[in-house]
């Protein structure tokens, strides 16, 4: 199967959606609270773990948008 920019951005959306459904029904005063924003806080450690993650993950599915899946 090989994975096109397309198939990565339709991935990515698919995701953004679970995630935002996710956060909605389980922590919605996380949107409003911005906890994440408090120096030094462990909500702060988190989130850019969080982030951290998110970005190996979408330069992983990038980086194999031409190269087939095994």
């Amino acid at each position: 199967m090989v994975i096109t920019t397309r198939t990565a951005v339709s991935d990515i959306e698919r995701r953004h959606d679970e995630l935002a459904d996710w956060l909605q029904r389980r922590a919605a005063h996380s949107i409003k609270d911005q906890n994440h924003l408090d120096e030094g806080s462990i909500a702060q450690t988190y989130w850019h773990y969080g982030y951290l993650m998110a970005t190996k993950d979408v330069l992983a599915l990038l980086g194999n948008a031409s190269t087939p899946r095994h």
